[in-house]
């Protein structure tokens, strides 16, 4: 028996004990709120004996609620309403359950969605008749409770006497014992009471609603994260049947008002006034439900502003960016927890500060003033934002981009100022980074040019000695050893000079520095020239070499005729290198089917060919098939390289077919303009070698004085023997300031000299200086630049020093001279325009054949005229404009606009309209038809001289 008790008592236990772990993670997970309630407020608050639990209305609800919310509830008890109120308010608790929403109450509580609205009025005696509305209590005296929205309201309707009671049940009773006339407070706890207390027959409302009060819970205003949750909890728990069934135990069912006698008294009441009711029912019933639907959307709107301050203020604290708010005088009133923890200050070191006094801008009085500037400037509408330092607690300083905006209201006032910021100090540490290495990129490139100008000069200057005098020796020697042994020196010279432009090419390139001039060029003028150079070449090797022309290629495509010379030049050598025997082909065609329009240069051969897997490699620079073609053929292999870059700039593409032991092919494709196809021709191979015709003749410089000047005494007599060798008379200076002696001293002493081949780099004075100080001085005859500088810029910096044209080391015999006689002819044309200016006419001759057209100005300027030349259209119309020529001679077929539109737009300008326009074609004139008629004359191709000449003759110019 006993031991049967003792085995139930410690079941019992071990029960309890399992309940008590059970509920232990539920307590552990919920957080203990403080909830404030006053002693004895019914039916809201109930507190019976001293030690018991809190009870009422407010209390049950609100545990339901704090259940929801996850909450537990810790009630501590006041002795008034006025106290709880003013402990939420220095923060001694965290929550009151119901509590009337009032603007006052506002300011230092959120309020959740209401949890009941409840109606104030008036309530009198039943047996005192003289009140019927409120506006009967002028003169009398009221009720009203302590703290409660009865006071605010009854004032406004002018009692003679307001008397503040500290419960509801002292006010009561003084209404029945005739001490008050009335009372005021909220329907529901008013009538609740009177059921309670069987005086609901006593007392009785009387007149409208003086006023609809919302209650809800109030939570402190710095606990928004608070009051998201209840606010939550409040809406669930407020739709549920839990609330229906609280709110009826506390406020009670009225006891039914209609009696039998009542409603007979009623049906008769209601037949008498039901007519006039009908009349006035829709308008009131209108009236009153835009009220309702006014009120609610006043609550929803009050309960989603609330809500969004509330996530607003989360936003704010949590934000991960500097967030200050300061008024418009520059206090700091806000600030969030970032700007706080991440420079470790704390609020009481900045708030109600002026925020440039704060301690993040100590570290510099600028900084501060910037600031203050700012502040102002954002109170007055202007928005700030800059990058500047700013300082954290322990002194470091770091980088903020900070921002200043004005902040305003509906009616466009500015109210306060909003401070933003981010660090970014580790971004500028890494832009600072990133600039230091793109400096020192720059440093190292700038290296690497100077290397290679260096390079070039130091390399071309000893090579054009090597190779003048080993032509100058070749002139002299009959013996067939010794033109070998010249020959030799003469190849591996070459090769070393083609090695040079080679890497210097790539620098280039790989730099971004190489540019590309497109101009209109005769394609099959550049094949021409191709052949002309390979041919001997191909034929040293007995290999044959063949070119394939189309039936039709365009006259003209805009390209750079340099480039594209440079690439086939590439291409042919290489084919003519790699072969033993057989063939080299150079094939041309042309697709105007594609779009864009496609022209192409396929280079063929029966050489070694190119494995497959090596197809890639030989585009790589300094590759080659394998080892052993370097070894057998030689070469650095940029050649390839140089090629497929130069064809990609040419706006193109280099490719490659081949087979091992049959040969290969490289086809190089350019995509051109369509309207280039619009003009085609049949294609000639044209004599490349008539260019130096000129220059072979022993005795074309007879005549001509020329100064030489090079600081090598090898290179500077090397130029003059080249010289005197064609017929010329040369004196020589070994640096730029000897050279502006003997220009002077020739002025009195003679023979006046008739050019200067000027080198550029020289110690004491350079040539460029010289050559300034020379055109200083008047010196208007050519000045040929001598440079070892094949560099980018270099031919530009020579010209705009003043030279006349430029030469590159080594110096070739035949340019050299070319370059002389070019510059002597340019004199000429200069000096007999002057001549022409005082007795001669000016003519515009536009023809995109140079060579004829050279011709023909050469001849004109014999007979007095001034003679300018245009190759185009567009050309021809500046020149027009600016030099408003007599007479324009103009080629019908022109390569960017033609002739005839020429002649429209000049013939429209007032200033030409006494101009002689004589047109210039090859076709036949009956081919043109109303076209010859709007010139004033016509000539057909080929044009002498004296044709035109008598032309301009038989009209009178000048009118």
């Amino acid at each position: 028996m006993t031991l049967s008790r003792r085995t139930r008592i410690m079941s019992c236990c071990l029960t309890l004990c399992a309940c008590l772990l059970g509920l232990l993670p539920s307590l552990v997970l919920a957080e203990s709120i403080r909830v404030g309630v006053p002693k004895n407020f019914p039916p809201h608050y109930q507190i019976t004996d001293a030690g018991a639990e809190p009870d009422g209305f407010a209390i049950e609800l609100f545990n339901v609620i704090a259940a929801k919310a996850g909450l537990t509830p810790d009630y501590i008890i006041f002795e008034s309403i006025q106290n709880v109120q003013e402990a939420l308010r220095t923060g001694e608790i965290d929550v009151i359950p119901n509590l009337g929403i009032t603007p006052e109450r506002e300011s230092y509580a959120l309020f959740t969605a209401p949890i009941e609205t409840a109606a104030v009025r008036l309530f009198k005696r039943s047996d005192d008749d003289s009140i019927e509305t409120v506006e009967d209590m002028a003169e009398r005296s009221v009720a009203v409770i302590q703290s409660n929205i009865g006071f605010d309201i009854i004032r406004q309707y002018g009692p003679a006497r307001t008397i503040v009671y500290s419960t509801l049940r002292e006010a009561l009773l003084a209404v029945l014992a005739g001490e008050v006339d009335a009372l005021v407070y909220p329907a529901p706890v008013v009538e609740s009471l009177l059921r309670e207390s069987g005086l609901e027959n006593r007392i009785q409302p009387v007149g409208r609603t003086l006023v609809e009060v919302r209650r809800a819970v109030a939570i402190r205003a710095d606990r928004p994260d608070l009051f998201l949750r209840l606010n939550e909890a409040v809406k669930e728990v407020v739709a549920s049947e839990t609330y229906a069934t609280i709110y009826r135990k506390w406020y009670g069912t009225p006891k039914p008002f209609w009696t039998v006698p009542r409603i007979f008294l009623a049906v008769g009441v209601f037949l008498g006034i039901f007519s006039a009711l009908l009349f006035i029912w829709r308008a009131r019933a209108l009236a009153a439900m835009d009220k309702a639907l006014a009120s609610i959307q006043e609550q929803q709107l009050r309960a989603q502003s609330t809500e969004f301050a509330a996530k607003l203020q989360v936003f704010f604290e949590q934000n991960l960016y500097f967030a200050g708010i300061m008024d418009l005088d520059g206090t700091l009133t806000e600030i969030n927890r970032t700007a706080l923890e991440s420079s470790g200050y704390s609020r009481k070191e900045v708030l109600g500060r002026l925020f440039w006094e704060t301690p993040w801008w100590r570290g510099s009085s600028q900084v501060q003033a910037l600031i203050r500037a700012g502040a102002e400037a954002a109170a007055m509408g202007e928005p700030m934002r800059v990058e500047l330092s700013y300082w954290l607690a322990d002194g470091s300083e770091r980088i903020t981009d900070f921002a200043l905006t004005p902040i305003r209201n509906d009616i466009n006032e500015i109210i306060f100022l909003a401070a933003t910021a981010s660090d970014i100090t580790a971004r500028k540490q890494t832009e600072k980074a990133l600039e230091a290495a793109r400096r020192a990129a720059e440093q190292a490139n700038q290296a690497k040019s100077e290397f290679l100008a260096n390079m070039s000069h130091e390399i071309r200057t000893p090579m054009s000695a090597i190779l003048g005098y080993a032509d100058i020796l070749g002139s002299h020697l009959d013996d067939p050893d010794d033109l070998v042994s010249i020959e030799t020196i003469r190849r591996n010279g070459r090769y070393l000079l083609e090695l040079i432009n080679d890497v210097l090419d790539l620098s280039k390139i790989e730099a971004g520095k190489l540019e590309v001039n497109p101009e209109p060029s005769s394609p099959a003028a550049v094949v021409s020239e191709v052949f002309s150079l390979m041919e001997v070449r191909a034929g040293e090797k007995g290999l044959d070499f063949e070119v394939l022309m189309p039936k039709q290629l365009p006259e003209f495509i805009n390209t750079d005729p340099v480039r594209l010379r440079q690439i086939l030049i590439n291409l042919t050598a290489n084919a003519i290198k790699f072969t033993e025997k057989g063939s080299v082909e150079l094939a041309v065609s042309f697709d105007d089917t594609s779009t864009p329009p496609i022209i192409s240069f396929a280079i063929s051969d029966t050489g070694v060919g190119i494995p497959e897997p090596q197809m890639d490699a030989i585009f790589q620079a300094f590759q080659q098939g394998d080892n052993t073609m370097t070894r057998r053929f030689g070469g650095t292999g940029l050649g390839l390289t140089i090629s497929r870059q130069l064809a990609a700039l040419l706006n193109g593409s280099l490719s490659v077919d081949s087979s091992v032991g049959v040969g290969s092919t490289f086809t190089l494709r350019l995509t051109i303009d369509e309207a280039c196809k619009l003009r085609l021709v049949e294609p000639e191979l044209s004599s490349a070698g008539s260019r130096a015709t000129l220059v072979d003749q022993p005795d074309s410089l007879t005549g001509v004085h020329i100064l030489v000047v090079d600081d090598r005494d090898d290179i500077r007599l090397l130029v003059q023997r080249l010289i005197e060798r064609a017929g010329g008379t040369t004196r020589a200076a070994p640096n730029g300031l000897a050279a502006l002696a003997s220009v002077e001293l020739s002025k009195t002493l003679g023979p006046a000299f008739d050019a200067v081949i000027m080198d550029m780099q020289m110690p004491i004075m350079d040539g460029f200086e010289a050559t300034r100080q020379l055109r200083d001085d008047g010196f208007d005859r050519p000045i040929i630049a001598l440079t070892a500088g094949a560099m980018l810029g270099e031919r530009e910096k020579c010209l705009e020093a003043g030279c006349s044209s430029y030469l590159s080391k080594p110096v070739d015999e035949h340019r050299l001279i070319q370059l002389i006689l070019e510059a002597r002819a340019q004199v000429a044309v200069v000096e007999r325009a002057a001549m022409s200016e005082q007795s001669g006419y000016r003519v515009l001759l536009v023809d995109d054949n140079p060579d004829s057209s050279k011709a023909l100005a050469q001849l004109l300027g014999f007979r007095q005229y001034q003679v300018d030349l245009a190759p185009d259209g567009t050309s021809a119309i500046t020149q027009a404009l600016t030099n408003k020529p007599h007479a324009i001679v103009l080629d019908l077929g022109l390569p960017d606009i033609s002739g005839v539109e020429v002649l429209e737009r000049l013939r429209a300008e007032p200033s030409l309209q006494n101009s002689l326009f004589i047109a210039l074609t090859g076709r036949d004139p009956s081919e043109l038809g109303s076209v010859v008629e709007r010139f004033d004359h016509f000539l057909l191709k080929p044009v002498t001289a004296d044709d035109l000449i008598t032309l301009l003759e038989g009209h009178d110019l000048t009118s």
